[in-house]
């Protein structure tokens, strides 16, 4: 079981079975839904994933084989490729934020006292990644 399952408590949970797994298939998913027209180069989703784009190649690969990202050449430079997120792609993000933002507080935020959620929003207002909802 990958930690992140193990977290939102166990393989067989919601919040691991609403993010159909692969797990690794999650993030590029998750950066293309909030991107314009639900696209990015591979480049960029590589570089926030902090990883490599022959590793996010692989894992786009499975997510085009279950129909929620498509990828195409880039118009503007051909020497591009851009992934999409699909209707199916995004419509399964959707389906699976409220029970990902539950597990999420659930675990990690109700756990904290008001002084750490303070300590956590101003670290997160640094990193500028609060959420408007929270704090």
């Amino acid at each position: 079981m990958n930690a992140a399952c193990w977290l939102l408590g166990g393989e067989q949970s919601s919040a691991c079975l609403l993010a159909a797994r692969p797990f690794s298939c999650r993030r590029p998913r998750s950066r293309l839904s909030e991107a314009p027209d639900r696209k990015l180069r591979m480049g960029e989703i590589a570089f926030l994933a902090s990883g490599s784009v022959s590793r996010l190649s692989n894992v786009v690969k499975r997510c085009e084989q279950r129909g929620w990202i498509v990828r195409t050449p880039d118009p503007a430079d051909g020497r591009y490729t851009l992934a999409e997120l699909t209707d199916a792609g995004f419509a399964l993000v959707q389906a699976a934020a409220p029970t990902h933002l539950r597990s999420v507080r659930r675990t990690v935020l109700d756990s904290l006292s008001a002084t750490d959620q303070k300590a956590l929003i101003r670290i997160a207002e640094k990193l500028r990644i609060v959420p408007d909802d929270f704090g």
